[in-house]
């Protein structure tokens, strides 16, 4: 199963710059799926837009299949093994869908740019 995944951070968070690194390696390991590094800040219309709100970085997004079914949508621990944890899990399909359309926007435009 393909897999959509971005990561939604800020270039002056600190923890979000070291996540990054964590965040392309997990990338490395997933060379089917589509891995999207978005800063808040870039895309803040879009957010707003939306009316979505950042609660924490890092805000990770996971979808998949080709019509877009979102799985994840939330803040997660700064550590590869989450990411590639919640990776695995959405690829098994272990991941219920979840019914949020404005995160599934946001998500579908990251992808597509």
């Amino acid at each position: 199963m393909s897999l959509a995944v971005v990561c939604l951070c800020a270039e002056w968070c600190g923890t979000c710059r070291d996540f990054r690194v964590l965040f392309d390696g997990v990338a490395t390991q997933w060379p089917d799926a589509g891995f999207v590094w978005a800063d808040v800040e870039t895309h803040e219309n879009l957010l707003d837009d939306l009316d979505l709100e950042i609660e924490n970085f890092p805000t990770v997004l996971i979808a998949s299949g080709e019509g877009g079914t979102l799985h994840f949508a939330g803040p997660i621990t700064p550590f590869a093994d989450t990411l590639q944890r919640l990776c695995r899990t959405a690829a098994a399909g272990d991941l219920p869908a979840l019914d949020a359309p404005s995160w599934l926007t946001l998500l579908s435009t990251l992808t597509r740019a």
